[in-house]
């Protein structure tokens, strides 16, 4: 799918255009350029990580901004107002490819307590404290959507770098976009704005006495080593 400057207009700003994701790159419609957004950099440099840009769309002309609508929720259109975007490191593509069966930051899983159990909630699962459980399943959720995880790295400068043991990270469940979380001995789906740091964070071990991991306030650096291959030894 790609980033795409669309022809409709839902906004206040009648002189913006909607942005969407469409499947054809046909044409200037999903075609941007990276300006910089700092003195500090000039057109036709490189760009870094980290960098602060503003991105006009080739078809319109206009920024790709975030507006607030007047029900509070925040929608990305193209226009003559800016908004400054940050480039953000999330993975080296050829270092995937040398590590093909390890375990990486935002891959999509599923967890197996046995050869035929894994970890997913039930079909009627809900947003109540009767409803609001998380299961081992078997049979038909072992290839439903419901069963699916994603992992994401906390305090990771590439995100989607190789996990390592005693390492933090969040699961979010695919289907819902919760987070995995333990609230009074009970393994939950948190909300987002609900999933702190104590409640949602996760470790992978190699034996049962693990070292209670802190959050530093700095960032790993680089994409890590291969440490957890799927498949391949028990974690807990």
């Amino acid at each position: 799918m790609f980033l795409a400057c669309l022809n409709s207009c839902s906004s206040t700003d009648k002189l913006a255009f909607d942005v969407g994701v469409q499947e054809s790159n046909e044409g200037e419609t999903c075609w941007w350029t990276i300006h910089p957004a700092s003195k500090q950099r000039s057109e036709g440099e490189k760009v870094r990580v980290g960098d602060d840009v503003i991105l006009v769309s080739v078809a319109t002309e206009r920024y790709l901004h975030m507006a607030l609508r007047k029900n509070e929720q925040f929608i990305v259109i193209a226009s003559f107002h800016q908004t400054l975007w940050n480039i953000g490191s999330v993975s080296s593509g050829s270092i995937k490819n040398r590590n093909m069966g390890v375990l990486f930051g935002n891959d999509v899983l599923r967890l197996f307590h046995t050869n035929d159990e894994c970890l997913t909630v039930p079909e009627n699962w809900a947003d109540t404290p009767l409803h609001n459980t998380v299961i081992y399943g078997t049979g038909n959720a072992v290839s439903q959507a419901r069963s699916l995880w994603r992992i994401e790295l906390i305090r990771m400068k590439w995100h989607g770098a190789m996990v390592g043991y005693s390492q933090p990270f969040r699961i979010r469940h695919i289907t819902t976009g919760r987070y995995l979380g333990v609230v009074e001995n009970a393994v939950i789906l948190c909300h987002r704005e609900k999933s702190d740091y104590e409640t949602t964070a996760f470790v992978l071990c190699q034996n049962k006495d693990p070292k209670k991991t802190l959050m530093e306030e700095k960032e790993e650096e680089g994409m890590g080593t291969p440490t957890i291959s799927y498949g391949k030894g028990l974690t807990i």
